[in-house]
């Protein structure tokens, strides 16, 4: 789908039915951008496996009851939230910027952003496994002890850059608030968790991939 805008209606720009099968590639400035907010739905027993590159998607990803993969490529960009997505790979240049609380299976970071994007109301990224190396940007208001959080249930590994901006109210009560949250991680060689380094506007934040990142 070189160069092409898809737009839809009612329903989701990209609709795979039950049994279904489709390889879309996305490139050349294509893009997707539906009235409904809904760009890929998977429906039970169907199977998606979607490429941005050198284009934008603006929309959700939902899977209900069949298999969605997603990647993203140089220039790629995802504008909105997933939901059941069983795999998201973000390549260096692709840039995923969540619209709401999402979940995805494997998140898989190759030098790739993902922007969690939470202004007024604070977004959650759960996903059930973390791998390789990327740049998670997050927002916090520590004044009102609400923020961002990425939430893995499973296994982290990896180096991620961690980037934490604060609303900058003043704090009249410090507490200290967790942006990332880890489940227990079974050993693996030769790096058995997640290496997390912050580059943050907050007054500071610690913690390792087994405790989660606290910021105060």
């Amino acid at each position: 789908m070189a160069g092409t805008q898809v737009v839809s209606g009612d329903g989701a720009a990209i609709r795979l039915g039950r049994g279904a099968k489709a390889a879309i590639a996305l490139s050349r400035n294509a893009s997707v951008n539906p009235a409904s907010g809904v760009a890929l739905l998977t429906g039970a027993g169907s199977e998606a496996s979607v490429t941005v590159e050198n284009a934008a998607v603006n929309g959700r990803a939902v899977n209900q009851g069949g298999t969605s993969r997603i990647a993203l490529g140089a220039n790629g960009v995802w504008r909105g939230g997933m939901s059941g997505v069983d795999s998201l790979t973000v390549n260096a240049g692709g840039l995923w910027a969540l619209d709401g609380s999402s979940d995805v299976g494997q998140l898989a970071m190759n030098g790739g952003t993902v922007n969690l994007n939470g202004g007024s109301q604070a977004h959650v990224l759960s996903a059930r496994t973390l791998s390789g190396h990327g740049n998670f940007l997050l927002k916090t208001d520590l004044a009102g002890h609400a923020g961002d959080q990425l939430a893995v249930s499973g296994l982290a590994t990896g180096s991620h850059v961690l980037t934490v901006a604060d609303t900058g109210r003043a704090v009249a009560d410090p507490k200290s608030l967790q942006v990332v949250r880890t489940g227990a991680a079974t050993p693996v060689s030769p790096w058995p968790t997640a290496r997390w380094i912050w580059a943050s506007t907050v007054i500071g934040c610690s913690g390792t991939a087994s405790t989660g990142i606290w910021c105060r």
